[in-house]
């Protein structure tokens, strides 16, 4: 049974944003923005039923392996991402960071792929957090 997500306000993103700590970098910035932003688009694949299955994503998972040189940047990333999690974390957690990381690296091929929208796009896609 779906829900409907409802997303972030600019004031709940700012709020966000203002938990981390006084000596964030922007990386830190840039980082936590990400994070949102991927589980505002996980939310939104899994209510339009754009997912995979648990067992899919183990066996990505499993195929790190065989394609360890290809795949060294997106482990390492990964790693540094899990690394970040406390120490209380879940394994859901756990499965949900390694998905947000992966639809990152995902997106980032695409772009470099050429596969981009234009800036005016992605302001009318945001325009909803300025108001």
């Amino acid at each position: 049974m779906a829900t409907q997500h409802k997303k972030l306000t600019k004031t709940q993103l700012i709020e966000s944003l203002s938990e981390l700590p006084e000596d964030a970098t922007v990386q830190d910035f840039a980082e936590h923005l990400g994070y949102i932003l991927g589980i505002e688009q996980g939310l939104a694949d899994s209510e339009a039923g754009r997912v995979i299955p648990h067992e899919e994503l183990l066996e990505r998972i499993r195929s790190w392996q065989a394609e360890e040189d290809a795949n060294e940047g997106i482990k390492r990333k990964v790693v540094q991402s899990l690394a970040r999690l406390p120490d209380d974390a879940t394994a859901e957690d756990i499965e949900y960071r390694v998905y947000v990381v992966l639809k990152i690296e995902r997106a980032l091929a695409e772009s470099a792929a050429g596969n981009k929208i234009s800036h005016e796009e992605a302001r009318e896609r945001l325009k909803h957090w300025l108001e």
